[in-house]
Order: C-alpha cells, then structure tokens, then sequence
C-alpha cells in the first residue's frame, strides 16, 4: 500500500482542484498536501450536514467535522472515476 501514496496524493488533488472549479472556496489547495481534502460549506447556501447526508445516500464516504467543515479521504480503491463521479454529485447537491 505504500507505493500507492503518490497516486492517494495525486487524487486528492484532482478532488481538491475540482472542487474549486465548482466553488473556488470549498477548499484551500495549498492545504491539501496528503490524500485528506477538507472542505468548507459555509459560502455555498448548503450546510456541510446536508451535503454530507446527501453524499452517503449517494454511497461516498464524507467525514462531517464541525458544522461547516467536512473532509474525504483518498486511499485503496478509489480511481480517478470515483474522484469524477464524487464531483459531479457535489456539484449537483449545490445546484451549480
């Protein structure tokens, strides 16, 4: 699992950037350093508990932190695919 480091890195990237495509302050790009991306709901119209509720009906994995704030994790068994199909279901959640 550890020469797959570099490839968790390199998704939560693809995650990070794409999120900022769809709300440039959903996330801070130079504090995604790892495979962890933090997000931040509190300028978009939609609370993190409701986009967090949404995204597991859907089946993602999200880690609702405080009210505002959430996180996901990119590890063994998420592609590039998975990354995308995460986008697009937050992207239709906050209706942009």
């Amino acid at each position: 699992m550890v020469d797959r480091i570099p490839e968790d890195h390199q998704l939560a990237q693809r995650l990070a950037h794409g999120l900022t495509a769809i709300d440039p302050t959903l996330v801070e790009i130079d504090k995604t350093e790892t495979n962890i991306v933090h997000l931040h709901f509190s300028s978009v119209g939609k609370s993190a508990t409701e986009v967090v509720d949404r995204l597991l009906e859907q089946g993602f994995k999200i880690k609702l932190i405080v009210p505002d704030d959430c996180r996901m994790i990119t590890h063994y068994g998420i592609t590039a695919a998975d990354v995308d199909e995460a986008l697009l279901a937050i992207r239709e959640i906050l209706g942009r």
